[in-house]
């Protein structure tokens, strides 16, 4: 079992009856001399550093103007830079065990879309790879199921702080679709981690 640092400031996961922190997630570089910006854009922000091929600390996910996705990862200290997510490996297998709140769903999305891009379909081996790559986008596909329940929790909890009348019913079922997420995803990484 892998050990992973838990964040300053974590996210707590209340709805669904028990608190767990939100844990770091690693992600890995694929080359060396990759530049880090301050800002999710080639165009603006400034060049922060260059880092070398290894693994980092992931804060974040966003799609960029011209529609590339950016990663955000934790550099020294409190500093944290961007990179583009061609150059991120989010190492599945090396971050196992994980939860859903933990990983990033347009990272696995665009790492799964990548791969299977460039597939040789005369190559031995490809259907491992497309079976893999496959994997990876329904658990990116539960992952962004997850997060969109997640947030009608919160807006149903929210409401409610401020005397908007909610269901209890609604609410109770939606938390009872992400425990049944959280299970389907354990049971797909399993079988990930098994096969890959």
């Amino acid at each position: 079992m892998l050990k992973k640092n838990i964040l300053p400031g974590s996210i707590f996961l209340i709805g669904l009856g028990f608190l767990l922190p939100a844990q770091a997630y690693e992600v890995k570089l694929l080359q060396n001399n990759i530049q880090v910006r301050s800002e999710a854009s080639r165009r603006s922000g400034k060049l922060l550093t260059r880092l070398k091929q290894g693994k980092y600390t992931l804060s974040g996910t966003r799609y960029g103007v011209n529609g590339e996705l950016w990663v955000q990862l934790k550099l020294s200290g409190a500093q944290r830079g961007w990179v583009l997510s061609r150059f991120v490996d989010p190492i599945l297998n090396k971050n196992y065990p994980i939860r859903l709140i933990d990983i990033s769903s347009p990272l696995l999305f665009d790492y799964a879309k990548r791969k299977l891009t460039y597939q040789s379909l005369t190559s031995p081996g490809v259907k491992q790879r497309i079976k893999k790559q496959l994997l990876i986008l329904e658990l990116a596909h539960i992952k962004q199921e997850w997060d969109l329940k997640r947030r009608r929790i919160n807006f149903v909890e929210l409401s409610q702080r401020v005397g908007v009348k909610g269901s209890l019913s609604e609410l109770k079922q939606v938390q009872s679709e992400m425990t049944m997420m959280e299970s389907q995803f354990q049971r797909l990484m399993s079988y990930f981690i098994r096969l890959f």
